[in-house]
């Protein structure tokens, strides 16, 4: 009651507070005094409750904010050991310490995922650049191949001998454009074509058009 008192009369000095005169209480001087403390006593009250005692069990976790730079929420406390104020001051400084290294961390972190969404994008860009541009060699190179391809099965249906095809196809064909043939035309991965030699592919592509012709002349046939 006197702590409420003394909250609500502050602005106005020391308040009056005792018992009505119809209660006919008699009152000493001392008592008049307990009945009427001053913002100052409160607020040391308060400061000496949260010391020590229960209040300060209640709230210990608080005790915890960093009181030396300032940061103090709804709170006062009493120091008078130099030693536990240092102690306090250390606590606070590798508070710190800890908090800017998990800061330096995050940061780290942060810059680690920046850099690789960059590689992401700059892997994504060069592969469609690189599909873009074999598109465009496909495009330019199909209808030579098509018309290299035709060639070589109408030469089989006039029925010469492997060798003579084959040795046709090395006359003509370089190995990079073979290689392309069976890539862009034939629709084979790069790496099935790059590890065979000349010999080996156009053994192959003699093959393919011998089949073509035989498809071809058993369709006439049908006809």
């Amino acid at each position: 009651m006197t702590n409420h008192a003394s909250q609500q009369h502050w602005q106005i000095g020391h308040a009056n507070v005792k018992p009505s005169d119809c209660l006919d209480a008699e009152i000493s001087n001392d008592q008049k005094t307990l009945l009427n403390p001053t913002q100052k006593n409160v607020l040391l009250g308060f400061i000496t409750y949260d010391v020590k005692g229960k209040g300060a069990v209640q709230k210990i976790a608080k005790r915890k904010i960093d009181m030396i730079q300032g940061n103090v929420n709804s709170y006062s406390k009493l120091l008078n050991d130099p030693a536990r104020l240092k102690a306090i001051e250390d606590h606070n400084n590798l508070c710190a310490a800890v908090a800017k290294v998990l800061a330096e961390g995050e940061e780290e972190k942060a810059r680690k995922q920046q850099r690789k969404e960059k590689d992401v994008a700059e892997k994504k860009r060069r592969k469609e650049a690189v599909a873009a541009k074999e598109a465009e060699k496909k495009k330019e190179l199909l209808p030579l191949m098509t018309s290299h391809v035709l060639k070589y099965t109408n030469r089989v249906k006039e029925e010469i001998s492997r060798v003579t095809l084959i040795n046709g196809m090395k006359a003509d064909l370089k190995l990079p454009y073979l290689k392309d043939v069976f890539v862009y035309y034939y629709g084979m991965k790069r790496g099935e074509v790059n590890g065979k030699n000349k010999s080996e592919l156009t053994a192959i592509l003699a093959d393919n058009v011998t089949s073509n012709a035989a498809e071809d002349t058993q369709g006439e046939v049908d006809m």
